[in-house]
């Protein structure tokens, strides 16, 4: 029995290793997307945009880390908490934004996913709250960015970021990287995201799915500069 319950225990965290392996490879792959990104933008980015992107990589690192502990205690059928992961976002972008913008987060205790969806999701909100952060002010106003997470009646998680900015410039979302990036994401997890754009400002809404999809194992590679979408594969 003892030497059952061993192995059963050593499977458990092989297989959570494989999966925080592949976690890995993916957020590298972000990485070196957004370094790219950021190596041809003209004007060159600011410090303040640098510091953000290294706050939100942090984060990150941190979710994969708290991941790890997760499967390897709990295996891989556990569910994800999503938003202890989402709080921590906002915890690493809040710290690193000057006082006139105020990050609010509205978080229910329910809101559990699959623990594969779990690296992409938090991409997603990220790149959307990096977004608000940049560009969802008024000149002369203070900032305002209300992250909530909810499950709505049939089960399914809903994740919105709202701000009170200008919202959508007038030929809409255009196609610029970090669009393209979200919306790639978006695809690999099954998901759906919608843009409501008002005089007080955007709301992005993230629906993630009822069910685990099933997962793609190929290994993401990075995207050239004239590539139409980021292909990114999430992983089990």
């Amino acid at each position: 029995m003892i030497d059952r319950d061993a192995q059963s225990n050593a499977s458990q965290v092989t297989e959570a290793n494989h999966r925080i392996a592949n976690h890995l490879a993916l957020l590298a792959c972000h990485v070196r997307l957004k370094g790219a990104e950021l190596v041809r933008r003209d004007p060159p980015p600011k410090l303040a945009d640098l510091s953000l992107l290294l706050d939100a990589i942090g984060a990150q690192i941190t979710a994969i880390s708290q991941l790890h502990r997760l499967l390897s205690s709990e295996g891989t059928e556990s569910s994800a908490d999503l938003s202890h992961h989402l709080g921590m976002i906002c915890s690493a972008l809040g710290s690193g934004v000057s006082g006139d913008v105020v990050i609010v987060e509205s978080l229910a205790s329910d809101c559990t996913i699959a623990p594969q969806h779990l690296l992409p999701t938090a991409q997603i909100v990220t790149e959307v709250m990096t977004n608000a952060i940049k560009y969802g002010r008024r000149p002369g106003r203070s900032g305002r960015i209300v992250v909530c997470c909810s499950k709505d009646a049939s089960g399914t998680v809903l994740v919105e970021i709202l701000d009170n900015g200008p919202g959508l410039p007038a030929n809409g979302l255009g196609s610029g990287f970090g669009y393209r990036l979200v919306q790639a994401l978006v695809g690999q997890i099954d998901g759906a995201i919608e843009y409501r754009s008002t005089n007080q400002g955007l709301t992005v809404c993230l629906s993630l799915p009822l069910e685990e999809t099933k997962a793609d194992t190929e290994i993401p590679t990075p995207v050239g500069a004239g590539a139409e979408t980021p292909k990114l594969h999430v992983f089990v």
